[in-house]
């Protein structure tokens, strides 16, 4: 004997029902997970957005993006209520790591692809972008000559430690100008460094100039590639 209720077919616990969805033919079901299927592919490929300097050579010293990290405790202390991340850059590559290692790989490839056997750079005495620039000339076998300004008066020490020193161990060699003596010192040198045969390569103070800016180019390529999405960069 019947109970009066209607049988309803028993279904498992996960099982979710769509309106219509069992009277859908196979093609359509097809179709629709299809479309599916490319709105996702879209997506990607617009999130993963195509390198622009990935067609201008460089040496690759950096084999992979910087971490970036979450710094709560930082942000606790110095800026409360912002969620503070750090692109860690200090852990590239070269003496002592630093964000002008991202320069150099474009400029020493520029250097080797001329030819040039000498690098000649400049900076402060106790300069970041000098120790970077020794460090790859060593890495690269080439020989380098760092000029090194005094900007304040009395600053600079042969027998300094921090980057002076390391300047001696990467094998640079070192000249040292007052103030503004740049600029008079690099062209004597250069015309010295010719005369004997030599071919120099001068990369800019700092590495800046427009084909090192594509190290920042890459920085920011990493920065938008990143899972996490930021409301400011600094």
């Amino acid at each position: 004997a019947g109970t009066g209720k209607s049988k309803v077919p028993h279904r498992p616990s996960s099982y979710v029902a769509y309106p219509g969805l069992e009277h859908m033919s196979r093609l359509s079901l097809a179709l629709a997970a299809g479309a599916g299927a490319l709105v996702t592919w879209i997506a990607l490929r617009r999130r993963r957005r195509r390198d622009p300097t990935a067609s201008v050579p460089r040496c690759e010293y950096a084999q992979s993006p910087t971490p970036i990290e979450r710094m709560p405790r930082l942000a606790s202390r110095a800026c409360a209520g912002v969620d503070v991340y750090v692109k860690r850059d200090d852990l590239l590559p070269l003496a002592g790591g630093g964000s002008k290692t991202r320069k150099l790989e474009f400029l020493m490839r520029e250097a080797q692809d001329a030819g040039a056997d000498v690098i000649v750079t400049c900076g402060a005495v106790q300069s970041n972008h000098c120790r970077l620039t020794a460090s790859a000339a060593a890495m690269d076998g080439l020989r380098c000559v760092l000029i090194l300004e005094e900007r304040v008066p009395g600053s600079y020490a042969a027998d300094a430690c921090g980057n002076n020193y390391s300047f001696e161990l990467l094998g640079a060699e070192t000249t040292v100008v007052a103030d503004g003596g740049i600029a008079a010192a690099q062209d004597a040198l250069l015309a010295k460094l010719k005369a004997e045969g030599a071919k120099p390569y001068v990369i800019p103070g700092g590495g800046s100039n427009a084909l090192g800016s594509l190290g920042g180019v890459r920085c920011a390529e990493e920065i938008l590639a990143a899972p996490t999405r930021f409301d400011a960069i600094v």
